[in-house]
């Protein structure tokens, strides 16, 4: 189950909280993935999932779960270094 659907079907919200519950898991299932994604994963997960609750509340969306449309990964300076001066 993608973290995104967990966090759904437990109500869960909190990064702290979706990261401890799935965090060891997903490690045994990617091993070789670095642990940083995974990490990132959760932060995604916890953050669509808080504005699908919110967008919900509001009455603008009528799905009863979030729905994902394309993958996404989120990058940031600890994977890589772009240097864009050197050719």
């Amino acid at each position: 189950m993608a973290s995104e659907d967990y966090a759904h079907s437990k109500g869960i919200s909190s990064f702290k909280r979706l990261r401890s519950e799935k965090y060891y898991e997903l490690r045994q299932r990617y091993p070789k993935l670095p642990s940083h994604y995974i990490h990132t994963a959760c932060q995604m997960a916890c953050s669509i999932y808080k504005s699908f609750r919110k967008l919900r509340r509001k009455g603008k969306l009528r799905t009863d779960k979030p729905l994902f449309k394309k993958h996404v990964i989120m990058l940031d300076d600890h994977l890589f270094k772009l240097d864009l001066e050197k050719r």
